[in-house]
Protein backbone atom coordinates (compact mmCIF):
# COMPACT_ATOMS: atom_id res chain seq x y z
CA UNK A 1 0.00 0.00 0.00
CA UNK A 2 1.33 3.42 -0.97
CA UNK A 3 1.18 6.22 1.60
CA UNK A 4 1.36 9.85 0.55
CA UNK A 5 2.88 11.42 3.65
CA UNK A 6 2.35 14.75 5.38
CA UNK A 7 6.00 15.80 5.10
CA UNK A 8 6.27 15.62 1.33
CA UNK A 9 4.93 13.97 -1.78
CA UNK A 10 6.31 10.66 -0.58
CA UNK A 11 6.75 11.02 3.17
CA UNK A 12 7.88 8.38 5.66
CA UNK A 13 5.71 5.30 5.97
CA UNK A 14 3.37 5.89 8.94
CA UNK A 15 2.92 3.42 11.78
CA UNK A 16 -0.15 1.13 11.53
CA UNK A 17 -1.83 3.10 14.32
CA UNK A 18 -1.52 6.34 12.35
CA UNK A 19 -1.81 4.92 8.86
CA UNK A 20 -5.60 4.80 8.61
CA UNK A 21 -6.41 7.72 10.91
CA UNK A 22 -8.63 10.05 8.91
CA UNK A 23 -7.45 8.62 5.58
CA UNK A 24 -9.40 7.01 2.77
CA UNK A 25 -8.07 3.72 1.38
CA UNK A 26 -8.52 3.72 -2.40
CA UNK A 27 -7.61 1.68 -5.44
CA UNK A 28 -5.73 2.89 -8.50
CA UNK A 29 -9.04 3.95 -10.08
CA UNK A 30 -12.13 5.27 -8.31
CA UNK A 31 -15.44 7.02 -8.90
CA UNK A 32 -15.55 10.46 -7.31
CA UNK A 33 -17.48 13.70 -7.70
CA UNK A 34 -16.85 17.43 -8.04
CA UNK A 35 -20.04 18.84 -6.49
CA UNK A 36 -19.32 22.56 -6.98
CA UNK A 37 -18.74 21.92 -10.69
CA UNK A 38 -22.02 20.06 -11.09
CA UNK A 39 -20.21 16.77 -11.81
CA UNK A 40 -21.92 14.09 -9.66
CA UNK A 41 -19.71 11.22 -10.87
CA UNK A 42 -16.44 10.96 -12.76
CA UNK A 43 -14.04 8.03 -13.04
CA UNK A 44 -10.50 9.04 -12.08
CA UNK A 45 -7.08 7.46 -12.14
CA UNK A 46 -5.38 7.75 -8.75
CA UNK A 47 -1.78 8.33 -9.78
CA UNK A 48 0.93 8.42 -7.12
CA UNK A 49 3.45 9.07 -9.90
CA UNK A 50 1.87 12.38 -10.87
CA UNK A 51 2.24 15.54 -8.82
CA UNK A 52 -0.63 17.52 -10.35
CA UNK A 53 -4.32 16.63 -10.64
CA UNK A 54 -6.00 17.25 -13.98
CA UNK A 55 -9.54 17.38 -15.32
CA UNK A 56 -10.69 16.94 -18.90
CA UNK A 57 -11.80 20.20 -20.52
CA UNK A 58 -12.69 20.18 -24.22
CA UNK A 59 -12.59 23.98 -24.29
CA UNK A 60 -11.43 26.74 -21.94
CA UNK A 61 -12.18 30.46 -22.05
CA UNK A 62 -10.58 33.04 -19.74
CA UNK A 63 -12.52 36.22 -18.93
CA UNK A 64 -13.11 38.78 -16.17
CA UNK A 65 -16.31 39.63 -14.34
CA UNK A 66 -16.79 41.95 -11.38
CA UNK A 67 -13.06 42.37 -11.00
CA UNK A 68 -12.51 38.61 -10.75
CA UNK A 69 -10.46 36.46 -13.12
CA UNK A 70 -12.62 33.52 -14.27
CA UNK A 71 -12.43 30.53 -16.58
CA UNK A 72 -15.32 28.93 -18.44
CA UNK A 73 -14.78 25.34 -19.54
CA UNK A 74 -16.64 22.31 -20.81
CA UNK A 75 -16.32 18.77 -19.46
CA UNK A 76 -17.41 15.48 -20.98
CA UNK A 77 -17.48 13.65 -17.62
CA UNK A 78 -18.22 10.20 -19.10
CA UNK A 79 -15.80 8.95 -21.73
CA UNK A 80 -18.47 6.91 -23.53
CA UNK A 81 -20.93 9.85 -23.65
CA UNK A 82 -19.60 12.60 -25.88
CA UNK A 83 -23.15 13.99 -26.12
CA UNK A 84 -23.13 14.77 -22.37
CA UNK A 85 -21.38 18.01 -21.43
CA UNK A 86 -21.14 20.04 -18.24
CA UNK A 87 -20.29 23.71 -18.81
CA UNK A 88 -18.66 25.30 -15.76
CA UNK A 89 -17.53 28.76 -14.68
CA UNK A 90 -14.94 28.99 -11.89
CA UNK A 91 -12.75 31.59 -10.31
CA UNK A 92 -9.25 31.20 -11.71
CA UNK A 93 -6.49 30.30 -9.26
CA UNK A 94 -3.42 30.35 -11.49
CA UNK A 95 -1.86 29.45 -14.83
CA UNK A 96 1.05 26.99 -14.71
CA UNK A 97 3.31 25.09 -17.04
CA UNK A 98 2.79 21.35 -16.50
CA UNK A 99 4.65 18.37 -17.97
CA UNK A 100 2.55 15.32 -18.90
CA UNK A 101 3.74 11.69 -18.67
CA UNK A 102 5.34 11.98 -22.11
CA UNK A 103 7.38 15.05 -21.16
CA UNK A 104 5.23 17.47 -23.19
CA UNK A 105 4.97 20.85 -21.44
CA UNK A 106 1.71 22.77 -21.58
CA UNK A 107 0.41 25.94 -19.96
CA UNK A 108 -2.81 25.12 -18.10
CA UNK A 109 -5.43 27.04 -16.17
CA UNK A 110 -5.64 26.00 -12.51
CA UNK A 111 -8.77 26.02 -10.35
CA UNK A 112 -9.55 24.94 -6.80
CA UNK A 113 -12.74 23.00 -6.12
CA UNK A 114 -14.04 20.50 -3.54
CA UNK A 115 -13.51 16.82 -4.32
CA UNK A 116 -15.85 14.22 -2.82
CA UNK A 117 -14.62 10.64 -2.42
CA UNK A 118 -16.93 8.37 -0.44
CA UNK A 119 -17.81 10.23 2.74
CA UNK A 120 -14.75 12.50 2.58
CA UNK A 121 -14.61 15.92 0.95
CA UNK A 122 -11.74 18.40 0.68
CA UNK A 123 -10.54 21.19 -1.66
CA UNK A 124 -8.10 20.24 -4.42
CA UNK A 125 -6.19 22.16 -7.05
CA UNK A 126 -6.93 20.89 -10.56
CA UNK A 127 -5.43 21.82 -13.92
CA UNK A 128 -7.63 21.91 -17.02
CA UNK A 129 -6.50 20.06 -20.15
CA UNK A 130 -7.97 18.09 -23.03
CA UNK A 131 -7.91 14.40 -22.03
CA UNK A 132 -9.87 13.07 -25.02
CA UNK A 133 -7.05 10.66 -25.85
CA UNK A 134 -6.83 9.38 -22.26
CA UNK A 135 -8.74 6.51 -20.65
CA UNK A 136 -9.73 8.65 -17.66
CA UNK A 137 -11.45 12.03 -17.64
CA UNK A 138 -9.68 12.93 -14.41
CA UNK A 139 -6.31 12.20 -12.86
CA UNK A 140 -5.82 12.60 -9.11
CA UNK A 141 -2.20 13.52 -8.35
CA UNK A 142 -0.11 13.38 -5.19
CA UNK A 143 -0.64 16.98 -4.12
CA UNK A 144 -4.36 16.26 -3.66
CA UNK A 145 -3.68 13.07 -1.67
CA UNK A 146 -1.22 14.24 0.99
CA UNK A 147 -2.41 13.25 4.45
CA UNK A 148 -5.79 12.08 3.14
CA UNK A 149 -5.39 8.97 0.98
CA UNK A 150 -3.74 5.54 1.08
CA UNK A 151 -3.50 3.80 -2.29
CA UNK A 152 -3.66 0.05 -2.89
CA UNK A 153 -2.19 -0.09 -6.43
CA UNK A 154 -3.53 -3.63 -7.03
CA UNK A 155 -7.14 -2.77 -6.23
CA UNK A 156 -9.93 -0.84 -7.97
CA UNK A 157 -13.07 0.92 -6.74
CA UNK A 158 -12.49 0.32 -3.03
CA UNK A 159 -14.65 3.33 -2.18
CA UNK A 160 -17.55 2.06 -4.28
CA UNK A 161 -18.55 0.67 -7.66
CA UNK A 162 -20.07 2.51 -10.58
CA UNK A 163 -22.99 4.68 -9.43
CA UNK A 164 -26.32 5.01 -11.23
CA UNK A 165 -25.05 7.44 -13.86
CA UNK A 166 -28.40 7.85 -15.62
CA UNK A 167 -30.08 8.96 -12.42
CA UNK A 168 -27.22 11.19 -11.28
CA UNK A 169 -26.93 13.09 -14.54
CA UNK A 170 -30.70 13.34 -14.94
CA UNK A 171 -30.82 15.02 -11.52
CA UNK A 172 -27.92 17.29 -12.54
CA UNK A 173 -29.79 18.36 -15.68
CA UNK A 174 -32.87 19.28 -13.62
CA UNK A 175 -30.70 21.22 -11.16
CA UNK A 176 -29.00 23.11 -13.99
CA UNK A 177 -32.37 24.07 -15.52
CA UNK A 178 -33.60 25.36 -12.16
CA UNK A 179 -30.45 27.42 -11.63
CA UNK A 180 -30.70 29.04 -15.04
CA UNK A 181 -34.30 30.26 -15.06
CA UNK A 182 -34.78 33.85 -16.32
CA UNK A 183 -35.45 35.26 -12.83
CA UNK A 184 -32.14 34.01 -11.43
CA UNK A 185 -30.06 36.68 -9.73
CA UNK A 186 -27.14 37.07 -12.14
CA UNK A 187 -25.27 39.49 -9.88
CA UNK A 188 -24.24 36.71 -7.48
CA UNK A 189 -21.10 34.75 -8.33
CA UNK A 190 -20.93 31.22 -6.91
CA UNK A 191 -17.64 29.32 -6.78
CA UNK A 192 -18.78 27.69 -10.01
CA UNK A 193 -21.79 27.77 -12.26
CA UNK A 194 -22.56 24.49 -13.98
CA UNK A 195 -24.95 23.99 -16.89
CA UNK A 196 -25.49 20.50 -18.23
CA UNK A 197 -26.11 20.01 -21.96
CA UNK A 198 -27.31 16.86 -23.68
CA UNK A 199 -27.39 16.84 -27.45
CA UNK A 200 -30.18 14.88 -29.19
CA UNK A 201 -29.43 11.35 -30.24
CA UNK A 202 -28.60 9.69 -26.94
CA UNK A 203 -25.32 7.84 -26.96
CA UNK A 204 -23.12 10.01 -29.12
CA UNK A 205 -19.60 8.68 -29.58
CA UNK A 206 -19.77 5.22 -28.03
CA UNK A 207 -16.14 4.87 -27.07
CA UNK A 208 -15.27 2.15 -24.59
CA UNK A 209 -15.17 3.30 -20.94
Amino acid sequence: MVSVGDTGIFGPTPTPELENRGRVVVGWREWMSLPRLGIPAIKAKVDTGARTSSLHAFFTEHFRRGGKSLVRFGVHPLRERQDLAVICVCELLDQREVSDSGGYREKRWVIETPLRLGDAEWPVEVTLTNRDSMLFRMLLGCTAMVGRILVDPKASYLVGGQPDLGSLYSDSASHARNRNRPNENRHSLPQSEAVLHQTPGGGGDRARP
